[in-house]
């Protein structure tokens, strides 16, 4: 493809702009492109490169990137990392991959920043899921959700308890403990209405010693959300 030169530049979109540069990188860095796209943070640049498995001219790669202005360094805690320099540059990026590509650099992602020892369990759970790993993304996101909760970012492990019931096989598969959690998270940011309905799921799946404080439970959180047929539905059974 030609290439834009000179003031056609200042004509072409960002999208433009993006393919057009990238056109004049080797292979590994396109492939190191893509990676920090993905990633969707700023990284350390060795495990930048280890993911993209680059072993050599890892330093020329980069500079070339930079060069381009598709990414950029900054130091953040006295590290200095490496991020794709703008988020429509992520976007476009990411949007030229193909899903078997995304899946394989999610992979590729995932087994590094693993063997790193320095990522948080959210992200390997994102990681996971995008890599189409099914039993460590419900692992990372079970981890992830209960340091949220902890941390009282109660949005986020109720999204994040909601992902793992997604990803749980079976009515046996812990299906019991995750919705109890789910409903406590949902209550604790004020989604009463569906803290309710994921109590009274709960308790579908609790042993018959728990049935009863989970549907009081229920009740509690219909009534008060305004759902009141439904929580006396609930009450007459406890």
């Amino acid at each position: 493809a030609k290439i834009a030169r000179g003031d056609d530049l200042a004509r072409l979109s960002l999208d433009d702009l993006v393919e057009q540069t990238s056109a004049l990188l080797p292979t590994e860095a396109k492939g190191l492109l893509a990676t920090l796209a993905v990633a969707g943070r700023p990284m350390l640049p060795k495990l930048a490169l280890r993911a993209a498995g680059i072993k050599r001219e890892g330093r020329s790669h980069l500079h070339a990137l930079r060069g381009l202005n598709l990414v950029r360094t900054r130091d953040v805690d006295g590290e200095r990392l490496v991020e794709i320099y703008h988020d429509r540059v992520r976007e476009r990026v990411q949007s030229s991959l193909s899903a078997a590509q995304r899946a394989h650099v999610h992979e590729n992602l995932l087994r590094a920043v693993e063997s790193s020892g320095q990522a948080d369990a959210d992200w390997l759970h994102t990681l996971a899921l995008g890599a189409g790993q099914r039993a460590q993304a419900l692992r990372y996101g079970l981890l992830a959700a209960e340091r949220a909760s902890a941390t009282l970012a109660f949005e986020r492990a109720a999204e994040l308890y909601q992902q793992c019931l997604e990803l749980t096989e079976g009515p046996a598969a812990d299906g019991d403990g995750i919705w109890r959690k789910l409903a406590l998270a949902l209550a604790c940011c004020g989604r009463g209405s569906r803290a309710g309905d994921a109590y009274l799921e709960a308790a579908k799946h609790a042993p018959a010693e728990d049935i009863i404080a989970l549907t009081r439970a229920a009740a509690s959180h219909l009534l008060r959300s305004g759902r009141f047929e439904e929580g006396e539905v609930q009450v007459q059974k406890v």
